[in-house]
């Protein structure tokens, strides 16, 4: 069994509990250093959190024991779930992780388990589109441009990231000829491809388009 206080645990074995004098319960028990554990990283109040960068961040934790001695760092594996049980390869893309950290301690500091929830931030994007024109038909249908993504996307991750319109489209304030007609949008740009998840598309707003004579 053991017994603790702040700084330290009472631990004894179980020939403890047998032992008829003083001297020989002395003998069968230590006391060890509670060993304290700090994760690394980018900690904010207490939140971790780190910007996705197509690798993985560094997540730790060290260990300290008597006098703030240091013990080295902490063994960490990487869950999915806040109970730990549904163990994971370290992560690499956006989404909110839990690391456990342990430390086996020494003859003088306890053994240590700590857990944190920690998350992997998508990154934002944004959009330039093409030039926004049409014909004059009498309607206020615009004709959708392409949308290039601007710089932000991990070089990794270029040919698995896309602009998707599907729902999207944009409609002229007037179906008569100008040259800065403003657009109203409906529906949402989106991305697509195998790494979107870990980016966040900002919408783009203030479109115009022309309407050229027919």
């Amino acid at each position: 069994w053991s017994e603790s206080n702040s700084d330290k645990t009472l631990i004894t074995d179980d020939a403890w509990s047998s032992a008829t004098s003083s001297a020989d319960k002395i003998y069968y028990a230590v006391w060890k250093y509670n060993t304290k554990l700090a994760f690394t990283g980018a900690d904010i109040d207490g939140y971790y959190s780190y910007t996705y960068a197509g690798s993985a961040p560094t997540v730790g934790a060290t260990a300290t024991g008597e006098n703030s001695a240091s013990l080295g760092d902490a063994t960490c594996a990487f869950y999915s779930d806040i109970t730990c049980n549904q163990s994971i390869s370290t992560p690499t893309a956006a989404g909110t992780y839990y690391v456990q950290a342990t430390h086996p301690g020494n003859e003088t500091n306890m053994k240590v388990s700590m857990s944190t929830s920690y998350t992997i931030e998508q990154i934002a994007l944004t959009v330039t589109p093409g030039i926004i024109t049409k014909e004059y038909d009498g309607a206020t249908t615009a004709v959708l441009p392409t949308f290039t993504l601007n710089s932000g996307v991990e070089a990794g991750d270029q040919s698995d990231v896309s602009v998707n319109t599907s729902g999207y489209s944009l409609a002229y304030a007037s179906e008569n000829v100008g040259s800065t007609i403003s657009l109203t949008p409906t529906g949402t740009l989106s991305l697509s491809g195998d790494k979107s998840g870990n980016y966040k598309l900002t919408q783009p707003n203030g479109l115009t388009g022309a309407i050229t004579v027919k």
